[in-house]
C-alpha cells in the first residue's frame, strides 16, 4: 500500500506554481485529521504500507510540533519501506532536521543555484540556503536526499543552467529531478504574460542536463528523474508501475481499483467535513476495465530503462508504433519492449494518449 499526504500550505506562492496551496499558517488540527484518516485506512485495508510521501504545498512550512506529530505517528503506525518528504531549503534548521527523524528520503526544492533566477521564480531561498540545508541534512546522518531543478526558464543562459547542474552534482545528492518550467493558466507568470522559451532551446537544456548527470553517475530512470543506482524514488515508481495509492488531505489524489479520486481543493471544506464526521467533498471518475488496464500499462512509458512490452494485435496500433520508431520517438530496447527516446520524452503525454 502507498500513501500520499498533501500539505496545501506555503509561506509564499511561487510565480510558476499551479498546484493547490494557500499562504497562511495551517490550522492546528489539520495534521490531527490527516492522521485520523490514515489510521482509518490502515484499520480498513489491513495491508503493509510500502511507501509514504509527504508533499505539498510545503510540508516543511508546518509548525515543528505538528511536523513532529505527523512524522512520529507515521513511523509508529506504518513503518514504511520508504518515507519521503519535500522541504524548502529556507526552512531547514537543526530543529527541523531533528523533527525529520524516521524519514528515509528528503526531496529539497532547490530549483536553481542562481539568486537572480530564484528571485525571478519567486522562491524565498537563496543559493547559500541550499548548501546550508544539505550540510545540515548530511550532518544529521541522512544519506538519501534529492535536489529538484527547473529547466527552460526564460532569460536563463546556457552557462547559468550548466553551473546549476554542476553545483547540484557537487553536493552529492542521491537523486536529481529536472522539470521544465511551464506557464500554467492562473499562475502569476501566466497573468504577467511570461512567454515560454522555444522548444528547441528547452530540448538543448534537457540534453545538457542528461549529459552532465550521466557523466556524474546519475541514471535517467524516468522522464524527469535521475538517480544513483538503487536510489530511485520507490513511491513514484509505484505510481508509474500502476500501483494503487491513497491520497490524504485537501487537494490529494487517490487511485483505487477502477476509481480515480480528487479531494476538494479547499482545506476549509476538507477540515470542516472531518470535524463534523461528514464525507469529504471530492470528485470521482470510474474507469472501465479496459481504460484502467491501458492507463496503468501505458503510464510505464515514463520509465525509460524499463519500457513497455508491446504485442499489438491492432493494425492501427502496429502502424502507429512503426511510425514512432521511424521518427525516433520510440526505440526497441529488448525484443518487443519499447521505450521513449530523448525526443520522445518531450511528447510523452501525446504518446501515452495515442496508445490508450
Amino acid at each position: 500500500m502507498n500513501i500520499y499526504f498533501h500539505i496545501p500550505f506555503c509561506k509564499s506562492k511561487c510565480k510558476y506554481c499551479a498546484f493547490y496551496s494557500e499562504t497562511l499558517p495551517p490550522p492546528a488540527d489539520y495534521v490531527e485529521y490527516l492522521l485520523l484518516e490514515m489510521k482509518e485506512i490502515l484499520h480498513r485495508e489491513k495491508q503493509q504500507v510500502k511507501t509514504v510521501y509527504i508533499g505539498g504545498g510545503t510540508p516543511s512550512a508546518l509548525p515543528l510540533p505538528q511536523l513532529r506529530q505527523l512524522i512520529s505517528t507515521i513511523v509508529a503506525e506504518c513503518s514504511p519501506e520508504e518515507f519521503s518528504i519535500e522541504v524548502n531549503p529556507a526552512d531547514v534548521t537543526p530543529e527541523l532536521v531533528d523533527a525529520l527523524h524516521g524519514v528515509t528520503r528528503i526531496s529539497i526544492g532547490a530549483q536553481s543555484f542562481d539568486n537572480n533566477v530564484l528571485d525571478f521564480l519567486g522562491r524565498r531561498h537563496k543559493a547559500d540556503d541550499i548548501i546550508r540545508a544539505v550540510e545540515l541534512i548530511k550532518s544529521a546522518g541522512f544519506t538519501n536526499f534529492g535536489l529538484d531543478l527547473i529547466a527552460a526558464i526564460p532569460g536563463m543562459t546556457k552557462e547559468c543552467w550548466e553551473q546549476s547542474l554542476e553545483r547540484a552534482v557537487a553536493l552529492s545528492p542521491t537523486h536529481i529531478s529536472i522539470y521544465n518550467l511551464s506557464i500554467e493558466e492562473g499562475t502569476p507568470f501566466f497573468k504577467q504574460g511570461v512567454v515560454p522559451i522555444e522548444d528547441d532551446d528547452a530540448m538543448e537544456q534537457l540534453s545538457l542536463a542528461q549529459s552532465v548527470l550521466n557523466v556524474a553517475g546519475y541514471g535517467r530512470y524516468e522522464i524527469s528523474n535521475y538517480a544513483n543506482p538503487g536510489f530511485e524514488c520507490k513511491h513514484n515508481l509505484a505510481v508509474w508501475h500502476g500501483e494503487d495509492y491513497f491520497g490524504i488531505g485537501a487537494g490529494a489524489y487517490s487511485r483505487l481499483g477502477l476509481r480515480r479520486i480528487h479531494n476538494t481543493d479547499n482545506w476549509h471544506e476538507w477540515l470542516s467535513a472531518k470535524q463534523n464526521g461528514n464525507k469529504i467533498p471530492y470528485t470521482e471518475e470510474i474507469l472501465s476495465e479496459e481504460e484502467d488496464f491501458n492507463e496503468r500499462k501505458f503510464t510505464q512509458w515514463r520509465l525509460l530503462n524499463e519500457g513497455i512490452n508491446l504485442q499489438l494485435n491492432s493494425p492501427k496500433k502496429q502502424a502507429l508504433l512503426k511510425t514512432l520508431i521511424e521518427q525516433n520517438i520510440i526505440h526497441e530496447i529488448m525484443p518487443e519492449t519499447y521505450a521513449l527516446t530523448l525526443r520522445g520524452t518531450e511528447i510523452a503525454d501525446s504518446v501515452i494518449a495515442a496508445f490508450m
